[in-house]
């Protein structure tokens, strides 16, 4: 969940920090606010900006999520590790496919 103030992001909250600081405190999550939850500063990407971009940022900054800003400022939305890996996954499946089908192409015009 990413905190919006004034119409931007300003925080960032994740399961880990809900099990980190309410949970593992013991704290009443009905008394706890998202003020006190959140990672911030946050670490953001444009949302033109590549896969490899967001890549670099999350290494760089030792986290598993950027928010994803509009040219405006305005949060879009979160892109995760797990998201990066899925689609790097996809792409390295079609290419294998693909290569595999090449494969068979030049092996019949051999024969």
């Amino acid at each position: 969940m990413v905190a919006i103030e004034d119409g931007k992001p300003v925080g960032i909250i994740t399961e880990r920090d809900i099990l980190k600081k309410v949970s593992g405190q013991d704290r009443c999550p009905g008394k706890v606010k998202a003020r006190d939850l959140m990672s911030s500063p946050i670490v953001t990407i444009k949302a033109i900006d590549s896969i490899e971009t967001a890549a670099v940022m999350m290494a760089k900054n030792k986290v598993k999520r950027v928010v994803v800003l509009e040219e405006d400022g305005s949060a879009v939305g979160v892109l995760s590790a797990t998201d990066i890996t899925k689609r790097l996954s996809k792409i390295l499946t079609d290419e294998y496919n693909r290569y595999g089908s090449l494969k068979a192409m030049l092996e019949m015009v051999r024969a």
